[in-house]
């Protein structure tokens, strides 16, 4: 009788007849199965006469091949059993169990979507990066990176220059109520002295010289921003008030004895739009000379330098501006922002030497 299953010398495993491959190891059959051994008959033990009257073997008859029929369409393979797994590359039912088909040998199971897309993902990023390891690519980005903020940085924090000429301000109007006056006591602060002044022809105005400035309050005890740096000269510096206390804060300035003219105020925190935005900024203020009759004015909310026409006084020694209102401070790129106190940055006197 003809095996009913085959086994697979390879891996051991018990196949059926009809199998050509293996469903354990994918083994081809036809070279690696075999048959279970089994004990076989020992053949009958002839008379030894029979033997040696056994007649000669007739001459073998050659036979004409049949001319080959040419071969049928093959059938589509038939609908596999109730459990089994279909093979997805040939079609033929597997019996629960197998790992590989019995017909065509190739692994029954594909590889879940995820898996192919992570090696699909793995080759491309390693023919893309060249052989580059990761750590090498991340460390030359983020040195880029660091690169273009310091370059920007560069640019967004650059001091503007003084403008030379200053046009008078259409906003500047006396429209301001005066607020009670308040006299705390002013904290001495030492204070950049302006370039020298030249002499100036009689009813000529020029820049005059500056000694000091002092206020009613600061934001914190560091020179960035103590009163001295609306007479530095520089935009990148400013006088910032004690933060909440907007209304009734000061900055005063002392001078030699002169006749004043105008004053040249540049509102807020000059050193960038940024930083601008993120303090507030002086709206309506009160202006006093030797501490006379103030005099109110609105400043505008801009950028450029605004010029207040002053009383033409003569023996002008000292200028308070006193904040009674504020422009709002907005969110930025400026660190803190926004940022609840008032700034000035540079406040600039034009009249006659000596009065």
């Amino acid at each position: 009788m003809p095996p009913e299953t085959i086994v697979c010398s390879r891996c051991g495993t018990v196949n059926g007849v009809g199998d050509q491959f293996c469903g354990s190891c994918g083994a081809f059959l036809e070279w690696e199965g075999q048959a279970p051994q089994a004990d076989e008959p020992r053949p009958p033990v002839q008379p030894a006469e029979a033997t040696a009257s056994t007649a000669p073997e007739p001459a073998p008859v050659e036979v004409a091949a049949a001319p080959t029929a040419a071969p049928s369409p093959a059938a589509p393979p038939p609908a596999p059993q109730a459990g089994f797994t279909v093979c997805p590359h040939c079609g033929s039912g597997n019996p629960p169990g197998r790992t590989f088909c019995h017909k065509c040998g190739k692994l029954l199971a594909a590889p879940p979507p995820a898996a192919a897309s992570a090696a699909a993902g793995r080759a491309t990023t390693k023919s893309s990066s060249g052989g580059v390891p990761r750590w090498l690519l991340i460390a030359i980005i983020a040195g880029l990176l660091v690169g273009a903020i310091a370059v920007a940085a560069a640019v967004l924090f650059k001091p503007s220059p003084l403008p030379t000429d200053v046009g008078p301000s259409a906003t500047l109007t006396p429209t301001l109520a005066i607020p009670p006056s308040i006299t705390p006591a002013p904290a001495s602060a030492p204070a950049a002295s302006a370039p020298a002044a030249s002499a100036a022809a009689p009813g000529e105005s020029i820049q005059l010289t500056l000694t000091g400035a002092t206020s009613s309050s600061v934001a914190a005890d560091t020179p960035d921003v103590a009163p001295g740096n609306v007479i530095d000269g520089r935009l990148d510096t400013r006088w910032e008030e004690k933060v909440g206390a907007e209304p009734g804060e000061w900055v005063e300035i002392t001078l030699a004895a002169s006749r004043l003219h105008y004053l040249v105020i540049y509102n807020g925190f000059q050193l960038s739009h940024d930083s601008f935005v993120a303090t507030k900024r002086p709206q309506n203020i009160v202006v006093t000379v030797n501490g006379g009759a103030p005099v109110g004015f609105m400043l505008a909310d801009s950028e450029t330098p605004q010029k207040l026409d002053v009383t033409d006084t003569p023996g002008a020694t000292t200028v308070r501006i006193q904040i009674a209102t504020t422009y709002p401070a907005s969110a930025s790129a400026y660190p803190g922002s926004p940022i609840d106190a008032s700034a000035i940055s540079e406040i600039r006197v034009f009249g006659s030497p000596g009065g």
